[in-house]
């Protein structure tokens, strides 16, 4: 049955008429939900990661300083548990550690300080990179117009201004889907909203996003090291060889603070109690006709 959004999706299903919504549900609606219908809303945690592109080319953002400090004051737990709170969970890797050959990828260190001793860093950084309160780190985090995207968008400026004593000032610019994805391409940005859904359960199509060639590497990302560490995947012989490999390449990728991961998405649904064999385990979160049934009722 075709449905036009998320919020009619809940409403046709209220009404009787699915068994199974197929968009995610509506954020603002999440809570009631989960109140109401407790065992017939699920949130399958899917190969997804939502981030911030830095543009690595654009002056301030050239300077490891910089990206390493908006990565250190950013709480991603206050975005995951309070701002989104479906079920999100935090992350400091581009790659989910739970795709396939991805379970040697580690976050990395400062994601288990705490934020007072993080922040004191970010500021200490911001300094010695040349900014004050008076000469603040000033920049625009661009997204494609959705609510969400604004909500995590205000939070994190409001963090960062916070979270540094005022030694960053961020401004909020949305903009439609094709300009925003031609402003990326073309480095017309200083951080923007971005995500990755894997095409396949394995690290690779992770791996391969920030490739120096990559036509998706939108942040301006270029490492050898890198590079190299991803060459390395694609000569291993065996599984082992593989997941070392793409742990090495999100190690760099990390040290070299290119983006800003903030979490792995979920995609919440509400499925009918007397719908049998659907379990919210899939990582892509197919839903296989041949695994579903009717429950007499």
């Amino acid at each position: 049955m075709a449905i036009e959004n998320a919020s009619t999706d809940v409403s046709r299903y209220r009404a009787g008429d699915l068994d199974i919504t197929n968009y995610a549900l509506p954020p603002e609606q999440f809570v009631k939900l989960k109140k109401e219908l407790p065992d017939q809303v699920f949130a399958a945690r899917i190969l997804s990661t939502y981030m911030y592109e830095i543009n690595n080319k654009k002056a301030p953002f050239n300077d490891k300083r910089v990206r390493q400090a908006l990565n250190y004051a950013l709480d991603r737990n206050v975005i995951t548990d309070k701002v989104l709170a479906q079920g999100q969970t935090p992350t400091y890797v581009f790659t989910p550690t739970y795709i396939a050959e991805g379970e040697l990828i580690q976050q990395p260190a400062y994601s288990q300080e705490p934020m007072t001793k993080r922040n004191e860093e970010a500021i200490k950084l911001l300094e010695e990179a040349g900014f004050s309160k008076s000469n603040p780190l000033k920049f625009t985090i661009l997204y494609n117009t959705n609510e969400n995207h604004k909500k995590v968008a205000i939070a994190a400026a409001s963090m960062w201004k916070a979270n540094t004593k005022g030694l960053i000032d961020v401004k909020l610019e949305n903009q439609e889907w094709k300009t925003y994805i031609a402003s990326r391409r073309t480095g017309h940005y200083d951080l923007a909203r971005a995500g990755w859904l894997a095409d396949y359960n394995q690290a690779t199509t992770f791996g391969n996003y920030f490739l120096s060639t990559s036509s998706n590497n939108t942040a301006k990302y270029a490492s050898a090291e890198y590079d190299k560490a991803m060459a390395e995947s694609y000569l291993a012989t065996d599984a082992k060889g593989r997941a070392e490999a793409y742990a090495k390449a999100e190690a760099i990728l990390a040290q070299d603070f290119a983006i800003v991961p903030i979490y792995n998405y979920v995609n919440p649904r509400l499925v009918k109690a007397y719908v049998g064999g659907y379990t919210a385990k899939d990582p892509q979160d197919h839903i296989l006709l041949r695994n579903l049934y009717i429950i007499k009722h």
